[in-house]
């Protein structure tokens, strides 16, 4: 039942991702393409996707408390 609960928190936290980074995420880890991959694809420099990933998982981490949190 948990993991069930958990699931569909991160699933509508992704879906409240603003759109690149979103896509960012889901290609790094739905995908599983390497940063450098991310980076190529995206015709962005690697340090971009680092800090665009790396925004998007803060605000999972956020989403996903807020939504825990509420009764």
């Amino acid at each position: 039942l948990l993991a069930g609960e958990r699931s569909r928190l991160l699933t509508t936290a992704i879906q409240r991702l603003p759109p690149k980074q979103k896509e960012i995420f889901f290609l790094r880890h739905y995908e599983g393409l390497k940063l450098e991959e991310i980076a190529k694809e995206q015709g962005v420099a690697l340090g971009t996707v680092k800090a665009t990933l790396n925004q998007a998982v803060k605000n999972l981490r956020k989403s996903v408390d807020a939504d825990t949190r509420r009764p």
